[in-house]
């Protein structure tokens, strides 16, 4: 019996119908997110609540835990004002690259 069916909602994404099956065996379902994206997803993570979006719901948390570190999000606007500095930091940080 088939608990998932076309139209149903699992966090931010709707099932438009079956895609496939994985090399497992498990059924892969195509979804339509909230922000207009379209992802493929296993049935048994959307059941568990394993996959809620199409991974824009990370980015957004992330933006959002960047702006209450460092006190902005990094729009167009605030790279125009040289409010990356935090970010260019961390970035010189994290990787081998020499800067001149």
């Amino acid at each position: 019996m088939n608990r998932i069916a076309p139209g149903q909602r699992y966090a931010r994404l709707v099932v438009l119908n079956r895609a496939g099956r994985l090399a497992d065996g498990r059924i892969r379902w195509q979804c339509t997110c909230d922000c207009g994206a379209v992802a493929h997803v296993s049935g048994r993570h959307l059941l568990s609540g394993g996959t809620r979006s199409c991974g824009c719901l990370r980015l957004e948390s992330l933006q959002a835990t960047r702006s209450a570190r460092y006190g902005t999000t990094l729009t167009n606007r605030a790279r125009h004002a040289g409010l990356t500095v935090p970010l260019n930091t961390s970035r010189r940080c994290q990787t081998e690259t020499v800067y001149r």
